[in-house]
């Protein structure tokens, strides 16, 4: 537990932290924006959540060291890491269906030009980022 309580003390921050943003957006209801009460709630809450699961995880596996070994294990098998390769391919080919679709429908529905330009900007995104990984994984295999 030693090598954890470096993790176990910005997890408690954490989890403090959250909870200062909330009541800080509570206590500035009503003299400030309505962006500022929602991002101190918004960024609150998150924080809250993500660090307690931190927190619970940690917690959990001090108690589990063979349970964490054993994921770790299946986590890195090459079986594993091979379905997730092709469940990502998969997930990239259909993505590159739906996002031109939607766009195109927006743009058929009228829908505000900044959403369709940000959805173009994806489609852009994801064609650009799948020539960098194309490149990248062609020269090291």
């Amino acid at each position: 537990m030693k090598r954890n309580k470096g993790k176990l003390a910005l997890y408690i921050a954490g989890i403090v932290a959250g909870i200062a943003a909330v009541l800080l957006g509570a206590a500035l209801r009503d003299e400030a924006s309505k962006e500022i009460v929602g991002a101190c709630f918004g960024l609150g809450s998150g924080a809250f959540g993500m660090f307690t699961a931190k927190l619970i995880t940690l917690l959990v596996e001090a108690r589990n060291p063979e349970a964490v070994r054993a994921k770790n294990i299946a986590v890195n098998d090459e079986r594993n890491e091979a379905i997730r390769d092709k469940a990502g391919a998969q997930t990239n080919r259909v993505l590159g269906i739906a996002l031109p679709l939607v766009t195109v429908v927006f743009a058929f529905m009228n829908v505000e030009l900044v959403i369709t330009l940000i959805m173009c900007g994806l489609i852009l995104l994801r064609a650009a980022v799948s020539i960098y990984y194309t490149g990248h994984y062609d020269k090291r295999m």
